[in-house]
């Protein structure tokens, strides 16, 4: 399946923080921005400066996301929510302007999809119909999320007419709300709902796949 803005999504991986991903998407714009804003420079050094922590910080919420889906899918809840908590007790990242738990969770699901889309045989859109498996099962909070990574992938890669189409018509039902990784003002207990619900989302994405033998 040869899907040509797959070499610049597929960027887009767990452990790249969104900066990193925006600076190395938008290059060829560095002059005309720099013209337009006499303060680039300062805010520049000021995002290198933040950039280590940032780094840091998402490594560490990946790493505890993954551990908390190692410990759902072997029935651990209480283990998975005690990773989850110490992922949503990292700091704010001013750099991300998110929070290191929330933008994680959501990078993870957008990479399972979009993995399985490009490991994908033309015509096979059982990687859709996974999502859609999930997104008919899921709670509201994983809803969310999910749909959110769809609408991605509607808006930026090249998938076929009848797989948008069924794309679009399952999302549209789901209401609007503000990404996962934008909720930054929420209290601890709600976005580790929110967290654990991603979480547990990606791994009934993963098991609707194995059921379509795309892993």
């Amino acid at each position: 399946m040869s899907l040509p803005y797959h070499a610049g999504a597929g960027a887009y991986r767990v452990g790249m923080t969104q900066g990193a991903m925006t600076a190395m998407t938008s290059s060829s714009g560095v002059g005309r921005v720099r013209a337009d804003r006499p303060f680039d420079d300062v805010d520049s050094v000021s995002g290198r400066t933040l950039q280590p922590f940032s780094e840091a910080s998402h490594a560490r919420a990946d790493n505890l996301l993954v551990k908390a889906a190692r410990a759902l899918a072997r029935g651990d809840a209480d283990r998975a929510t005690r990773y989850v908590d110490r992922a949503v007790a990292l700091p704010f990242d001013p750099h991300e302007q998110a929070m290191p738990a929330a933008l994680s969770a959501h990078l993870q699901l957008f990479c399972r999809v979009c993995d399985a889309l490009e490991m994908s045989a033309p015509g096979d859109s059982a990687w859709l119909q996974a999502a859609l498996d999930v997104l008919s099962a899921a709670d509201d909070l994983a809803r969310f999320d999910l749909r959110d990574v769809l609408e991605v992938i509607d808006q930026d890669y090249p998938i076929s007419r009848d797989e948008r189409r069924r794309l679009r018509a399952a999302s549209a039902g789901i209401p609007p709300r503000a990404r996962l990784e934008d909720l930054v003002d929420l209290p601890a207990d709600e976005l580790r709902a929110h967290v654990v619900a991603t979480v547990a989302a990606g791994n009934a994405y993963e098991a609707a796949l194995e059921a379509y033998a795309l892993v």
